[in-house]
């Protein structure tokens, strides 16, 4: 782009010489022409970005396909990030189903989620401690279970 610049100026300042040292009055013979070619010039020097685009096209199709690829690696990460998100969620909503229904409070559990690879929760784990290690791990276990559809482990 700076070497179109330079050009353009470069162009404009010939012509403005040229146009300075040639003989006739007005727009008549030699001037005539001369401002004729400098427009030419200026014309195709401020095209030039234009025609480099045209020329470029096929290329600029293939760099899409490219980004479509980059694309899906977005969408993973994307997929990931939510992913998290959600687990955070779920996990705060088990330390209060637990704080309200069982009376363990949240220092008390720690929840570990396991997700498929399709992003489906597929085992929770939850270890207990401290006044919360009395509760029966079986029966909080079974219960958990049958509340969230999935294998639950209770430690």
């Amino acid at each position: 782009m700076r070497g179109a610049v330079v050009a353009l100026f470069a162009v404009c300042l010939a012509a403005a010489l040229l146009d300075l040292l040639s003989p006739g009055d007005g727009d008549k013979g030699l001037r005539r022409g001369l401002h004729l070619l400098t427009a030419l010039a200026v014309l195709i020097l401020l095209l030039q970005p234009f025609f480099s685009l045209l020329r470029r096209a096929p290329e600029t199709i293939g760099q899409m396909a490219e980004d479509d690829g980059e694309r899906g690696e977005f969408e993973a990460v994307f997929d990931r990030t939510l992913t998290a998100a959600a687990a955070e969620e779920l996990r705060a909503g088990l330390h209060r189903l637990l704080s309200a229904d069982y009376g363990i409070e949240e220092e008390q559990a720690r929840i570990v989620l396991s997700f498929d690879g399709s992003g489906q929760l597929f085992r929770v784990q939850i270890f207990l401690s401290g006044a919360a290690l009395t509760r029966d791990p079986d029966a909080l276990a079974g219960d958990l279970a049958a509340k969230l559809g999935c294998q639950v482990e209770v430690r």
